[in-house]
């Protein structure tokens, strides 16, 4: 337990330590990146190890959240108000789409994931038609 305890504290205080160590903005730019992959990734792990249902949908609510915070950074609002609004919109997202899949399970619950995130897909290309 001491092992695990130590090894949380040293990742932190390294992730702390990278915006400091870190200059280049190449290098931001890839940290940011898996560390947005990480939590994409982590957010899987609960849904199907712990939860134990497959969504093929999940990269469709990344995808609301990512275009939330482009969009607003593209208006001219400041990353805080980006980050947090995204958040909102992504919840909202996922809240109705959890209220049309919750009820299924098995294959059922993996089709119903499938088309809610063609629907996003299909809404993204109407989009920036």
């Amino acid at each position: 337990m001491i092992g695990r305890n130590l090894a949380i504290a040293v990742a932190v205080i390294a992730l702390v330590a990278v915006p400091y160590a870190i200059k280049e903005p190449y290098y931001v730019n890839v940290a940011s990146q898996i560390l947005l992959y990480a939590i994409f990734a982590l957010g899987l792990n609960i849904l199907v190890g712990y939860a134990g249902l497959v969504s093929l949908g999940h990269a469709g609510l990344f995808g609301v959240a990512s275009y939330a915070v482009a969009s607003l950074l593209a208006a001219g609002f400041g990353h805080t108000f980006a980050i947090v609004a995204a958040l909102v919109i992504g919840l909202t997202f996922t809240a109705g789409f959890a209220a049309l899949a919750l009820r299924a399970t098995g294959i059922s619950f993996i089709m119903i994931t499938l088309a809610l995130g063609e629907i996003l897909w299909a809404w993204r290309i109407a989009g920036s038609a």
